[in-house]
């Protein structure tokens, strides 16, 4: 069963779906995959992508998004064996746009993991929430979606950073699903 609520701030209106993925409440969510999502961010701070590739769902991957909305026609999707050395592979990339300016994004992926996975030390992000689906901003969240069968663990900075000139909202999302061998896997990394 789905709840849905809706915050009012300043003129907007977000739709809060406190339980979004109806397989599994918050607290379900939590036992079944904090261990999981711990190993996984504790990888990605210590950018160790040879361990972080063993995470990663075999047959589908993990797909990168540089903003909340997934797109799967544009984001990319790279398996664990290419996860695994990809520190040192130095190849461009197009990831996407910009959000503000749709100008493209285009680099290595050592480039994009500093500005659009790893940014902040989500290790220590001050909320985690899963299996929320929480709307901020004007981009739609359509993770649950794309992910109807997948736990989300959002690492989450709530606040005003004046750094960027007014309010953010620095978040980093890993997708879990379940794989064949009964196992949960990374099968996204949504920055938002």
């Amino acid at each position: 069963m789905k709840i849905i609520f809706f915050l009012f701030i300043y003129g907007f209106i977000f739709p809060i779906n406190l339980f979004a993925n109806s397989a599994f409440s918050p607290t379900e969510a939590k036992k079944i995959i904090a261990l999981r999502a711990n190993e996984t961010i504790h990888c990605l701070k210590k950018k160790d992508f040879k361990t972080f590739s063993k995470l990663v769902h075999p047959l589908k991957g993990v797909r990168f998004t540089p903003y909340v909305g997934v797109n799967l026609k544009v984001d990319i999707v790279l398996s664990a064996k290419q996860l695994e050395n990809i520190s040192e592979n130095k190849t461009d990339y197009f990831w996407g746009s910009e959000a503000a300016s749709a100008n493209p994004i285009t680099c290595t992926f050592n480039d994009y993991f500093k500005k659009f996975v790893y940014d902040r030390n989500f290790a220590k992000a001050p909320k985690v929430i899963f299996n929320g689906d929480i709307q901020r901003g004007p981009y739609k969240n359509n993770i649950n979606e794309i992910y109807p069968d997948g736990i989300t663990v959002e690492y989450y900075f709530p606040g005003i950073d004046p750094g960027y000139e007014g309010e953010i909202w620095p978040a980093l999302t890993i997708v879990f699903e379940k794989a064949d061998d009964s196992k949960w896997y990374v099968v996204g990394i949504v920055h938002g």
